[in-house]
């Protein structure tokens, strides 16, 4: 079994995107097979992996509706040992119907726990926010990474980061 890491703070412009994506690539580097999952809306995770319209097949989204499989949606990325789930750009009215959709708070640990074995390490690159995907990416996780500046905006926003995962520790039983 593989290490699950949500790399997360709800605050942007902290450097969450550059951090899952240079972590992913020193794990892959290192000859460990490491799967990347874009889950923030804006897909610039996706986009800086070279992801877009025209070459993705599948994201997280087709995953959450239960239109395709985890397994039909990873893309190899062309670094030996690394794949990605991407994230294709959302509109707010996908985000809102995303939304709908990820009320299941089980649903990516679920999901995940069909290919947790395949993976040495699995990323979640999330979104500044601490509800949504942010909420089942910490659910699915058993470890935090917080990229941080080191500002009063930040401060606080680990303070409520900290908070919603004693939420999540102690309210949400993890089966």
């Amino acid at each position: 079994m593989g290490k699950i890491i949500s790399i997360l703070l709800p605050k942007g412009g902290v450097g969450k995107t550059t951090s899952a994506i240079n972590l992913a690539v020193n794990f892959a580097l290192r000859n460990y097979k490491t799967l990347l999952i874009d889950l923030d809306p804006t897909a610039t995770c996706s986009l800086s992996l070279g992801f877009n319209e025209e070459n993705i097949y599948g994201d997280i989204f087709d995953i959450f509706s239960y239109s395709k499989s985890i397994n039909s949606v990873i893309h190899p990325t062309g670094i030996s040992n690394l794949d990605c789930i991407p994230q294709m750009k959302l509109s707010s009215v996908e985000e809102g119907r995303q939304a709908r959709l990820i009320s299941n708070e089980y649903l990516l640990r679920n999901i995940i726990n069909t290919i947790e074995n395949d993976y040495k390490f699995i990323l979640f690159d999330c979104p500044p926010y601490l509800f949504g995907s942010t909420n089942l990416a910490l659910i699915a996780s058993d470890s935090v990474l917080v990229p941080i500046r080191t500002d009063e905006y930040s401060i606080e926003a680990i303070d409520d980061l900290f908070r919603r995962i004693e939420y999540i520790n102690v309210f949400i039983i993890k089966i």
